[in-house]
């Protein structure tokens, strides 16, 4: 059912404040007055609070009856998390000018808990505005947030004599009288709406729902059942209705058919419809109608992300990959620059073993064309491009990768590819320039620091730094063979073979079955000396 929120000491009160208000019309016209308070308002319109704070408060002193000096003020400070501040200075404006000033006055009291007050404050609003809706409302919902039910349902008798019987105060009366436990009223109070508004179908199903609740008797809901079904055949929530009760008795053909009923509705949003397919879609897996669940939603939504996406996670809820990925494909062909369509499908593709690896190519090169800037897809084309042997190309991709904290694993790897390419093309320089970006992603990477002292080893670099990185690698992983092999290799190129010969063993310990031939190596150099 939809509801109005309206209810102003619900509502969060703003962080910033307001554009001022007019100065109240009874106070004495002051020329330095005026100037300030303009100033001040002009200050809150080029957000220099500052300032505006300044002006306000010379203008407090100038005058400190204006009421709306004071409701300034309260908005500067409560933007400025001043919280007892700003309720001092909405209180005086409350006091200087009830009529005007009891909405921010009463909603700060209700957001620091002291119902206590705001509910005076908004009984007296009442009594002083009786046509004053807002208020009205306000003070049943306090009294509801209070549990005293009684007196907002006096409050909501008060408020249809204003306004007479809307749909909004219907619903509140509608739940307030079931918070009385007295369902026969609630009904009474849905059909005297309904007799006013007979083809508001959120409320017919509202009727439906209390009738099958609340009477033991089924009666009295087949016979509305068959009426509603007659009168409104296409009404989506109340065939949900029906539905979730055929589900709750495991009749799921039946259930599946009124939820199909539901989708097909012209008078159920998007939204709504994606809501139902996704509450019922175990009953529409079950009845192997979620195809058509499916069918009807993209062909009546062709150009509407939210229909793709959620169809695509339904059939991958279901294990259906490759349906998911049909409804994924045809959507990017619908809009070519959504990435998380992108992303979505390129994990049902990666999980997808009866694709050819030249399908998956083409995607990312696609995907790539699609986001040039993007940390991921850079990060994909590069390993691509690496693959087919096309390293410089694959350089200038990855250079593109842009200085950004978003998707940084990516940038990660992408440097330690590079790092490891221009190491193994002997473009130490470069190797040592693209580690570092690397270290300053992930300054404890253990394979960045062993890759980047393994570098500076073999390449007549630092081996002081070489040393101190490497040695960061086998604390924390004092098993790994590789890591083992380079701190012993550095250290036999300072002429530490004693020390050396201790690593180079638990290297040669840890090698996992055949082993690794430059560790043995290693190993027969180091032992010769």
């Amino acid at each position: 059912m939809i509801k109005r929120h309206l209810y102003i000491f619900i509502c969060l009160l703003i962080a910033l404040p307001l554009s001022a208000k007019k100065k109240s019309a009874d106070q004495p016209v002051d020329s330095l007055f005026l100037y300030y308070f303009y100033e001040g308002q002009q200050g809150v319109m080029r957000s220099d609070y500052t300032k505006a704070l300044a002006m306000f408060s010379f203008a407090n002193r100038l005058n400190d009856k204006d009421a709306a000096t004071h409701e300034n003020l309260g908005y500067l400070y409560q933007g400025m998390q001043q919280a007892d501040k700003a309720l001092e200075h909405y209180k005086q404006a409350y006091e200087l000018d009830p009529m005007s000033y009891w909405s921010t006055y009463a909603s700060t009291l209700f957001s620091k808990g002291d119902n206590k007050e705001a509910t005076k404050v908004l009984e007296k609003t009442c009594k002083l505005l009786p046509k004053e809706i807002d208020a009205f409302e306000a003070l049943s919902a306090i009294y509801s947030a209070q549990s005293e039910y009684k007196k907002a349902l006096k409050v909501q008798d008060k408020i249809e004599q204003i306004e007479g019987i809307n749909a909004y105060n219907t619903y509140s009366r509608y739940q307030l009288l079931l918070h009385l436990n007295q369902p026969k009223k609630a009904l009474q109070a849905l059909d005297k709406y309904l007799a006013l508004n007979p083809d508001d179908l959120n409320y017919q199903a509202a009727k439906a729902e209390l009738l099958l609740t609340t009477e033991k008797d089924t009666t009295l809901f087949n016979n509305f059942k068959q009426e509603e079904l007659t009168r409104h055949p296409d009404n989506p929530y109340f065939n949900m209705v029906l539905a979730r009760q055929a589900k709750a008795k495991n009749l799921i053909r039946t259930a599946a058919d009124y939820t199909l009923n539901a989708l097909h509705s012209e008078h159920y949003s998007l939204n709504e419809k994606l809501r139902a397919m996704t509450q019922m879609n175990d009953i529409l897996s079950l009845t192997s109608t979620i195809d058509d669940a499916v069918n009807t939603i993209i062909n009546d939504y062709p150009f509407e992300r939210s229909a793709y996406i959620t169809c695509s996670r339904l059939y991958e809820l279901y294990q259906e990959p490759q349906k998911a990925q049909k409804i994924l494909e045809a959507f990017i062909e619908v809009d070519p620059n959504d990435k998380e369509a992108y992303d979505s499908l390129f994990k049902i593709y990666q999980n997808d073993t009866t694709l050819l690896i030249t399908d998956i190519e083409q995607f990312v090169t696609k995907a790539y064309q699609h986001f040039p800037q993007n940390p991921q897809w850079i990060y994909y084309q590069t390993r691509l491009l690496l693959s087919q042997q096309q390293i410089d190309s694959a350089i200038v991709v990855a250079k593109q990768m842009p200085d950004t904290q978003e998707e940084i694993q990516y940038r990660l790897a992408t440097y330690i590819l590079l790092g490891d390419l221009f190491t193994s093309q002997k473009e130490y320089e470069s190797a040592f320039e693209q580690y570092e970006k690397a270290l300053m992603i992930d300054p404890q990477n253990t394979y960045v620091l062993n890759n980047y002292a393994y570098t500076l080893s073999i390449s007549e670099g630092d081996l002081r730094k070489a040393e101190k990185m490497s040695q960061i690698t086998i604390e924390k992983e004092p098993d790994n063979a590789m890591y083992l092999d380079t701190y012993a290799w550095i250290l036999h190129l300072q002429n530490q073979d004693s020390l050396a010969k201790y690593y180079i063993q638990k290297a040669k310990d840890n090698l996992k079955g055949e082993g690794d031939m430059e560790i043995l190596i290693h190993y027969n150099i180091i032992y010769q000396q």
